[in-house]
């Protein structure tokens, strides 16, 4: 991850995200609904982070960077499925839900994501839960990715746009390793 850097998304850089989700919809058809400002601004939303990179034809040293990157935490609700599946198995902690996360077509590869994600859940462990997504079976590239970070399977469940109207596909419900899990997994 040379030369990236993480950090909370400011209200400045919600256009540049645009520009970059526009391109991983063109690739790779995320998210279902289309790229747009409001999927960036989740009513749910806790705190958001981008991962930037200098530009390659700038002058300046720091000051001048893009967006390669975004991912956000979000509140539980009750029309997550991964959120509706956690508790139904009776687990009492608070639970957060990592969203969002993206990245550049032409910056994959390079640990971005891996550094977005320990962002949000060392955030929501900070603030005392557990972190849970969904990944659509479709997106495989994904649900790779969190089974080589320690994320572990809890169930599936279908995403759709409601009771049998709209768009239904089946997701993977993951949780983020919790802490010793993922010292041991650094250790080796």
């Amino acid at each position: 991850m040379a030369n990236i850097t993480i950090r909370p998304r400011r209200s400045e850089d919600l256009e540049a995200c645009l520009e970059v989700l526009q391109k991983v919809y063109k690739d790779s058809g995320y998210p279902v609904n289309g790229p747009s400002l409001p999927f960036l601004q989740g009513p749910q939303t806790l705190v958001s982070w981008v991962a930037t990179s200098p530009c390659p034809d700038s002058s300046q040293p720091s000051s001048n960077h893009r967006v390669v990157g975004h991912i956000a935490l979000a509140t539980a609700t009750d029309t997550d499925v991964a959120v509706n599946l956690w508790r139904s198995r009776n687990r009492p902690e608070p639970v957060f839900v990592l969203q969002r996360l993206f990245v550049d077509p032409a910056a994959q590869g390079q640990g971005i994501a891996q550094g977005l994600i320990r962002a949000v859940v060392d955030e929501g462990r900070r603030r005392g839960g557990s972190v849970v997504l969904f990944a659509l079976i479709k997106d495989q590239v994904a649900m790779r990715l969190y089974e080589k970070l320690g994320w572990t399977e809890f169930g599936t469940a279908i995403f759709g746009e409601g009771k049998g109207e709209g768009v239904e596909m089946e997701a993977v419900c993951y949780v983020a390793p919790d802490e010793r899990s993922r010292q041991g997994s650094e250790e080796h």
